[in-house]
């Protein structure tokens, strides 16, 4: 029996932090002859700690592609959950690119309403609120978690036309690919800040035919067929990766 000198088919090793997407190193290629085997190792990533990993981690190199994600998570972060909160700042808050991050120069003002979709509890268990994906807020005295949502008694028509309180532009069927976590989804709502009426995968395309900006820097796209989401996960085609 001859020897066999092919070599297999590369397979793609990525290191990534599993709440915000960003790469944590260089993603690695593993290549070897077909039938040698591979394995692939955690990473210690200073400041992160091993969440979880997707795809084979031992194998065989052979004819098929493979792709191996682990996933971190910070180190500081003990609790995470997804949320629907209405926050409404009492006095001038100032508003983070993380958590336990940089403050952003320009706070915002007293009396505006937040919407905070993602809630961190650090191991000091402090509470930090994300307001858009580098816009954080710290839980204290300036910010009150309301019961209800500010606009929840007001009419159908005067939700429907919230928009109008904010910057909106039409943009002519822009192309765009939803910019997310490999194999997640993110949450399609009817307006900005509205209710939640479906979710879109991780790199599906999207045509966009309007643009919202509110008081607080927020994004906002419509997506044609599907309905309003978060700019923070949106990237058109025409930006560099």
């Amino acid at each position: 029996m001859g020897v066999n000198f092919r070599t297999g088919i590369p397979v793609w090793v990525y290191y990534t932090d599993v709440d915000t997407g960003i790469n944590l190193h260089i993603p690695t290629l593993l290549k070897g002859m077909l039938g040698d085997k591979y394995s692939v190792d955690q990473l210690a990533i200073p400041r992160y700690k091993f969440f979880k990993a997707t795809g084979p981690l031992t194998g065989t190199f052979d004819d098929h592609q493979k792709v191996v994600h682990l996933y971190y998570r910070k180190q500081n972060w003990h609790k995470i959950k997804d949320v629907t909160l209405y926050l409404k700042t009492s006095e001038p808050t100032t508003l983070f690119d993380q958590v336990d991050g940089m403050p952003i120069d320009l706070k915002v003002p007293a009396g505006l309403y937040l919407r905070a979709f993602q809630l961190i509890e650090t191991t000091d268990h402090v509470l930090w609120y994300q307001v858009n994906a580098d816009r954080w807020v710290k839980g204290d005295d300036s910010i009150t978690i309301l019961s209800t949502a500010p606009y929840k008694n007001q009419s159908a028509t005067a939700r429907v036309n919230l928009e109008n309180d904010f910057t909106y532009l039409k943009l002519n069927r822009a192309k765009a690919l939803v910019d997310f976590i490999p194999d997640g989804k993110v949450n399609v709502y009817d307006q900005a800040y509205g209710n939640v009426i479906g979710q879109v995968n991780d790199k599906q395309p999207l045509v966009l035919i309007g643009k919202i900006v509110d008081d607080n820097g927020v994004t906002w796209y419509e997506a044609e067929d599907h309905g309003f989401i978060n700019g923070a996960y949106v990237q058109l085609m025409n930006e560099e990766n």
